[in-house]
């Protein structure tokens, strides 16, 4: 059995035992939330396991509602200020789990698109659908003396290259269609920089919160 099929039949069992917790201990609300919490939060590491986008979500806000109960169950924290705190950790810990995920999703990619080539635009196509100027580049690349030839994945209208600028492609040494387009600098920067401005503000927010 592949370790995908493994882990969603494991994240299956947890969600049905969460489910059937939940509702066992109704009566309590709090203790109900916090067993929903803990099991969200497993749920969500299995699937994150599997680089399933959803499962950063369930382990983010299932591991905030958690500890944002616990601290309201202790007092450590009034309701106001709990439910503030499973706001901030929520987003603190989307925006960190997504950072690690993307990171091994991304050598997984480069290992299978491991062959590195450098490609040229020889064509534009515009959209017809729009009146506004979107681009489609046209990449071409040669592999031992054959050339191929592939789209872009989608109409652009920002950082639209230029006929003969050249970029590097990502292929598959066992498909040499099977193209990988990475994102573009900038367009990493921007992302990075956005996760960690958000960390950033949300640990301050919780930090303020405990002293």
């Amino acid at each position: 059995m592949k370790k995908e099929s493994i882990l969603n039949n494991i994240g299956f069992v947890i969600a049905v035992i969460t489910i059937l917790l939940v509702v066992y201990l109704k009566d309590d609300i709090v203790l109900a939330g916090i067993v929903a919490g803990v099991g969200g939060f497993l749920y969500g590491f299995c699937l994150s396991l599997t680089l399933n986008n959803s499962g950063y979500i369930f382990l983010s806000i299932g591991c905030s509602l958690a500890l944002s109960l616990i601290f309201y169950r202790f007092k450590i924290l009034d309701k106001g200020d709990s439910f503030t705190f499973m706001i901030c950790c929520s987003v603190f810990l989307l925006m960190l789990v997504y950072l690690i995920f993307d990171k091994i999703k991304k050598k997984k990619i480069f290992n299978k698109y491991s062959l590195v080539v450098e490609a040229e635009v020889v064509d534009l196509v515009r959209n017809p659908n729009t009146k506004r100027e979107f681009y489609q580049p046209v990449y071409s690349y040669n592999i031992d003396g054959v050339n191929y030839v592939v789209n872009a994945l989608g109409y652009t209208d920002k950082f639209i290259p230029k006929l003969g600028d050249k970029i590097k492609l990502y292929i598959d040494p066992n498909d040499y269609e099977s193209v990988y387009f990475d994102n573009k600098l900038v367009d990493k920067f921007y992302n990075i920089g956005l996760c960690l401005f958000l960390m950033i503000s949300s640990f301050i927010i919780i930090l303020s919160l405990f002293l």
